[in-house]
């Protein structure tokens, strides 16, 4: 554009060679923000699976606690057994995802 409307292209010519380097600046600028924003994303993905992780092994060590306490109200052997399986998944899920 600034071919077609300079009047004489000896007086433009610096102007165009400012005007091609900050163009490159710009995206080179661009490519470095998209790597760092692909490296957060990758990091954000990560600790998403993690905090996953994290969240299903609390509700598996809680409901473990629950049906180990219905024992006590109705004096079924399996609430405990399965509430220490629970318990122990919990446990693991949360090592797992301390792991990651």
């Amino acid at each position: 554009m600034l071919d077609t409307l300079a009047t004489d292209p000896a007086k433009a010519a610096p102007s165009l060679q400012k005007l091609k380097a900050a163009r490159q600046k710009y995206a080179d600028d661009a490519l470095g923000l998209e790597s760092d924003a692909k490296a957060k994303e990758a990091k954000t993905e990560n600790e998403e699976q993690r905090a996953l992780r994290f969240d299903i092994g609390e509700g598996l060590l809680e409901l473990g606690l629950v049906l180990c306490s219905l024992f006590f109200l109705a004096r079924n052997v399996l609430f405990p057994l399965f509430g220490t399986l629970s318990a122990a998944a919990g446990i693991a899920l949360g090592i797992w995802g301390w792991l990651l």
